[in-house]
């Protein structure tokens, strides 16, 4: 973009806490990790991330980006929410995936609390957003979910705090 960046994932390592990252549009061909307490990035227009984006820290959002799994193999999850309370996925388009949003807590911070899908779109994907255990608070709102094999898989012990998605 024109921050003089010449990478996502090097403006997120630049950041601090509080700050937002405006990614301006084009496609980027890099695996992201969000993981600075605080962070929002969001896309300015149309930027898309061809590779992985990794949530894992407390009071992040994430809003905007095209998230497509063509160009990964085997069994890609486009964001991984590894562990953090408060995060936030907005305005997404997540498409073709093995999951596209996988809450997976494979992180130091532990079991993903807080978290809340809202607008976004998944379409394609063996499963949307899937999800092993205890996971407390997850909010999946006014979402979409177009030809996947599963729209949502919740494991056992998980506490969904709100619906009002679309089939």
């Amino acid at each position: 973009g024109n921050g003089g960046y010449a990478t996502i994932q090097a403006a997120i390592d630049a950041a601090s806490g509080g700050e937002t990252i405006f990614v301006a549009g084009g496609t980027y061909s890099e695996d992201v990790t969000l993981d600075t307490d605080g962070l929002t990035l969001t896309t300015t227009s149309n930027a898309e991330i061809n590779g992985v984006v990794r949530l894992e820290a407390n009071n992040i959002e994430i809003k905007g980006f095209t998230l497509d799994g063509n160009s990964q193999s085997g069994n890609a999850r486009g964001l991984q929410i590894a562990g953090g309370d408060g995060i936030t996925v907005s305005t997404m388009q997540i498409s073709n995936f093995t999951t596209g949003a996988s809450l997976d807590f494979a992180s130091s911070l532990g079991t993903p609390q807080n978290v809340t899908f809202t607008g976004n779109t998944f379409t394609g994907n063996t499963a949307g957003i899937g999800s092993t255990e205890g996971v407390i608070g997850l909010s999946i709102s006014g979402n979409t979910f177009n030809s996947n094999d599963e729209a949502i898989g919740l494991g056992a012990g998980v506490v969904l705090a709100s619906g009002d998605n679309l089939w």
